[in-house]
């Protein structure tokens, strides 16, 4: 079962850099992220309300309030607010690439902070995966390499990636003995307070969403809860019980979702 969660998330994800990108012509980056997960909270909210809760689940939120700001501010934020920058300037196919070597990344960190020893074979598939996405980021130009021509848009996606690995590995090492979807709740409530800080003037988003096109409010009830709820519903399920490097295995079929609609949609894939 946590297999088909983590796949299943996975698939979700992969639609998400398709809409992504559409969404990025409309709304600021920050805007995205705080609609993302503001209203994905709303629909959260109701299942924690009725989730069977342990009677020290009160005294656990309380004494991992750090670790909750910390997993927040990294997984949902920081993560968040890259992927839809880097959108901006990059394809869905060549974000999604960037995203595919998350497993190499978080095994990477995970070797530091959750002391999980890569065998040979691990160390050699990292290796190929950093390099595939060199080749990706510079274009496969050994001119842009030495001249530093870098797609600015792949490397804030390259970012994201790093955000999420970070998520995966805190998430493992401090909230691993917390239920998922009281986890996915937390997270998402807390990214959504800190959003409305840094935003301040939320009656501006709230003006944007009005008036917009069919496709417009069709991407958004995706990214909500389809590319938001449901997976990060699964994923959190997914790593808490196959732990942060093998979940992150099934990143590497994220590129084939928003490829097979690339081709669908006409686009060149070089």
């Amino acid at each position: 079962f946590p297999f088909i969660c983590a796949l299943l998330a996975v698939i979700l994800w992969g639609f998400n850099f398709n809409v992504g990108k559409i969404l990025v012509g409309h709304f600021s980056s920050l805007s995205l992220a705080l609609i993302r997960f503001g209203f994905s909270f709303i629909l959260v909210f109701p299942l924690v309300c009725i989730f069977p809760k342990t009677p020290d689940l009160w005294t656990k939120l309380k004494t991992k309030f750090w670790s909750y700001l910390l997993v927040t501010m990294v997984g949902m934020l920081g993560y968040s607010y890259f992927f839809f920058e880097g959108l901006k300037s990059t394809t869905p196919v060549n974000a999604s690439l960037i995203m595919a070597t998350n497993p190499a990344l978080t095994m990477l960190i995970a070797t530091v902070f959750l002391k999980e020893m890569m065998n040979i074979s691990q160390r050699f598939g990292a290796m190929l995966s950093l390099l595939s996405i060199s080749v990706v980021i510079t274009g496969g130009s050994w001119h842009d390499v030495v001249h530093m021509h870098w797609n600015i848009g792949d490397l804030i996606v390259f970012l994201a990636n790093l955000c999420w690995a970070l998520f995966n590995i805190f998430s493992k090492r401090y909230l691993s003995d917390m239920p998922s979807l009281v986890t996915t709740a937390v997270t998402m409530c807390m990214g959504s307070i800190v959003l409305v800080g840094i935003q301040g003037d939320v009656a501006s988003i709230y003006h944007g969403l009005l008036h917009q096109s069919l496709l417009v409010y069709l991407a958004l009830i995706y990214m909500v809860v389809f590319g938001t709820v449901l997976p990060y519903l699964f994923w959190n399920h997914g790593v808490s019980l196959l732990g942060a490097s093998q979940a992150a295995i099934f990143l590497n079929l994220m590129p084939v979702v928003p490829t097979l609609m690339a081709v669908i949609m006409g686009q060149t894939i070089s």
